[in-house]
């Protein structure tokens, strides 16, 4: 990588904190998938429903999942390899999680693809 090391120290710093904010999305979402389960065990919602939020829950927990290994990943090759990502992916996708929902979300909690 070149550059000065202040310039290296503040992309790893930012990607550091990308690490940190995924790596919290994915253990809201696995606290989700605890508390729906609890719901479901309790009786606390009809069956149907609570069927369709335990499966859109699991779903975004493995979105999330795949999410902090990619920024991991990332993150990791900067380290170790000195590998500056690239960062027009990370705004592309940025971008993506603050427009409007796509064919497979129907809330902030993506869910099956909705029937024609």
């Amino acid at each position: 990588m070149s550059g000065s090391p202040s310039d290296r120290n503040s992309l790893e710093e930012l990607w550091r904190r990308r690490v940190e904010d995924v790596g919290l999305r994915l253990d809201f979402a696995r606290t989700f998938v605890e508390e729906v389960q609890k719901d479901l065990a309790a009786g606390a919602v009809p069956a149907a429903d609570g069927t369709f939020s335990f499966r859109r829950a699991l779903r975004a927990e493995s979105i999330a999942a795949v999410e902090f290994g990619r920024v991991l990943l990332i993150y990791a090759d900067l380290v170790v390899n000195g590998k500056p990502p690239d960062e027009g992916d990370w705004v592309t996708y940025a971008k993506g999680q603050q427009s409007t929902p796509s064919e497979f979300t129907c809330s902030p909690i993506p869910c099956e693809k909705p029937l024609p």
